[in-house]
């Protein structure tokens, strides 16, 4: 091997020198590449991370179809506040034209209407057992067709309420009267007469029969009507005992209430022919009534009545009007 002179060995390191420069001067070049491109990607990312954020808060109406184009119309992005480098020019928004205010009314006072309180009754059957509920049913059927009331011994939607006196003074002479079951002295046929209601002079409520049961009290009105009897002797009696009076009014305005019963159809027994619910198969009872409780009687009471019903803001029509008949 040829032996290399000084000047070339010298020659050789300066050159292995040289080319370790540029290696070292191509390697940062290369780092600092690298770090640019490495801080591009990151850039990169992180812009998709954005986009991506931007169209997360999408909301799909629960109301529309769940077909895959009903979903794509319903999508609406919502928008997220982020902090933007860019400024961007904001444009105001168009002010809404001019209108003029809607005057609303103000709502009047709220019409409470209070329940009529139901007064005190006291319960005091008379007997009313099968064979009784048989002689009703029997003499519905003789004085009333299929097409007023219930063909029975049922009472159903009574329309009217009449009022009656018993023409004695004892509460026991009344339902003992009641109680017998026995024909009556002025039309001789069975079941015996009775009422609803019975009531006495110091104002004591008592219910004799119940509600559904149709009792003989008024002929023509049997099939509808309800009967409240007062002990007494004539109508002034009546009027003229305040605490018998009040009971009374109490309780027919209460029963007016329960079963939608205006006041033109609170009648006394006499006025029971000009009723619209007059009705009677037999001609020689179709103009039978009594002399209690006549029109002007009943005008005075029906008057206090709807000053009662004023009292629980109770709406109970117009007063009865004087009807013709053909009696």
């Amino acid at each position: 091997m040829r032996k290399r002179t000084p000047e070339q060995r010298q020659a050789a390191a300066d050159a292995r020198a040289h080319q370790r420069q540029i290696s070292s001067a191509y390697a940062r070049a290369y780092r600092r590449q690298g770090g640019r491109r490495l801080r591009a990607s990151y850039l990169l990312v992180i812009a998709l991370l954005l986009g991506l954020g931007l169209g997360i808060g999408l909301t799909w109406p629960s109301s529309r179809s769940n077909s895959p184009s009903a979903r794509r119309s319903d999508i609406r992005p919502v928008h997220r506040q982020h902090h933007s480098p860019i400024r961007t020019h904001r444009t105001q928004p168009t002010p809404p034209a001019p209108t003029t205010p809607k005057r609303h009314k103000r709502p009047g006072p709220k019409r409470v209407v209070a329940a009529v309180p139901r007064p005190r009754i006291v319960w005091q059957p008379i007997p009313f057992g099968s064979s009784r509920r048989a002689e009703t049913t029997a003499y519905v059927q003789r004085h009333y067709d299929h097409h007023w009331g219930s063909g029975s011994w049922r009472l159903i939607d009574p329309r009217v309420i009449v009022g009656h006196y018993t023409a004695s003074t004892t509460f026991a002479s009344a339902y003992n009267t009641f109680a017998a079951d026995t024909a009556d002295s002025e039309l001789h046929e069975l079941p015996g007469t009775c009422a609803h209601f019975l009531i006495d002079t110091d104002g004591r409520i008592y219910q004799l029969v119940k509600l559904d049961t149709v009792c003989r009290h008024t002929v023509g009105l049997n099939w509808t009507a309800i009967g409240i009897e007062h002990v007494g002797m004539s109508d002034h009696d009546i009027l003229n005992n305040p605490g018998q009076l009040k009971a009374s009014l109490q309780l027919t305005l209460w029963l007016m209430q329960r079963f939608h019963i205006k006041l033109a159809d609170v009648i006394g027994h006499n006025e029971s022919l000009s009723s619209p619910y007059h009705h009677e198969l037999y001609p020689a009872w179709r103009c039978q009534t009594h002399g209690d409780w006549t029109r002007a009687d009943m005008n005075v009471y029906r008057a206090k009545l709807a000053a009662l019903a004023r009292r629980y803001k109770a709406a109970v029509g117009p007063p009865s009007q004087s009807r013709p008949t053909s009696c």
